[in-house]
């Protein structure tokens, strides 16, 4: 067993021991949006600090809070803020979150966040599709750092 899938078991045994039925859809709550979560009903709150394996987050407005419950009929789970590979982070670690979302048996994953754009017809609350990033997986990103 490797370094993570022992961090992921230790991670999904502290999630199981505080929730009572696994999700199967995850929600990763980015910037400006951590208000989604106060809409999940019967939500158990699980702040990061008590998961092994989920690094601290760094982002102001980035609660660091796993809620698990129901929205929209559905049993999900939520990661309300998450850490970022510009932070300096190991993307092992970036996408730990992720990982256990998968391992508490989420089928999919919405993964939100806030961006800007040089469209100058888009305002803020519009919708977009990121189709690219900076190489931020390659290493060669310029952004990167604290």
């Amino acid at each position: 067993m490797t370094g993570v899938e022992e961090k992921l078991q230790a991670a999904r045994k502290v999630v199981c021991s505080r929730v009572d039925g696994l999700p199967e859809f995850g929600i990763v709550l980015g910037s400006g949006l951590g208000g989604l979560g106060k809409r999940i009903e019967d939500a158990v709150v699980i702040p990061y600090e008590d998961i092994p394996g989920i690094p601290k987050v760094g982002v102001s407005g980035h609660s660091g809070q796993l809620l698990v419950g129901n929205l929209g009929g559905r049993r999900v789970a939520c990661l309300s803020g998450r850490a970022h590979f510009y932070e300096g982070h190991p993307i092992q670690d970036v996408v730990f979150g992720v990982r256990l979302l998968q391992s508490l048996g989420a089928k999919g994953v919405l993964l939100t966040n806030a961006a800007g754009a040089l469209n100058t017809s888009m305002v803020p609350g519009d919708l977009m599709v990121i189709d690219d990033q900076i190489h931020s997986f390659f290493g060669a990103n310029p952004l990167r750092g604290p």
